[in-house]
């Protein structure tokens, strides 16, 4: 069975964890991994302890939602999930089954230094076949995540650095890199399904203002 919605509690370990800056896509990719693996173990979280929510949306619009006190973002969910006996299965056209194994692999990969700091691509070759166990399938996830339109975007309330129109109290971030990121400012503070709809092309369009 196909599911469509899935919601994870974060506790202030995960929300410090996820939360960190997303500034390139290395990084980017390194969340989405970590939280498939999150929701694989799915861990129970006290009411009292939750400080985040992580929701992920399968759909014409497939992505992942994370939302603190003060911050939301999102981006594109590029693998397929159902629901087993034995509970959640995150499957690509590459890899049937991402389960923690393959996870560890592409974080193994994505985390080296070593390898994105390999001069050439011998150099690559050899460090990527020193972190991981080499198959055909897991080299073309990794190439695919590279690749894969990830559609960033981040909603700020930031009292703390808050300076008029250079930057208001409430705006969105689009996309994560220096060179390219630009803010767009919002009169009042989004609530989570604002931000939900922003992104959901099943639901009316959002239009912008001039001030």
């Amino acid at each position: 069975m196909i599911l469509k919605h899935l919601c994870f509690q974060l506790d202030e370990l995960a929300v410090t964890d996820f939360f960190s800056p997303i500034r390139d896509k290395r990084k980017l990719i390194e969340t989405l991994i970590r939280a498939v693996k999150y929701m694989l173990i799915n861990p129970v979280v006290e009411n009292a302890d939750v400080k985040g929510e992580m929701c992920l949306y399968i759909d014409k619009m497939s992505r992942l939602f994370f939302f603190s006190e003060s911050k939301f973002f999102s981006f594109n969910f590029p693998f397929q999930v159902c629901n087993s006996e034995d509970g959640v299965v995150f499957y690509s056209k590459h890899v049937d089954d991402l389960n923690s194994r393959v996870t560890s692999q592409i974080l193994n990969i994505v985390c080296s230094d070593e390898i994105y700091d390999a001069s050439c691509v011998f150099e690559f070759s050899d460090k990527f076949l020193d972190a991981v166990e080499y198959s055909e399938e897991l080299w073309r996830q990794f190439i695919d995540l590279l690749k894969y339109e990830d559609g960033y975007i981040r909603f700020d309330h930031d009292p703390d650095n808050e300076n008029g129109n250079l930057h208001p109290l409430n705006h969105l971030d689009v996309f994560y890199s220096n060179v390219a990121t630009f803010k767009l400012g919002i009169n009042s503070k989004f609530s989570k399904s604002d931000l939900i709809d922003l992104v959901n092309i099943n639901t009316p369009c959002s239009f912008l203002a001039q001030a």
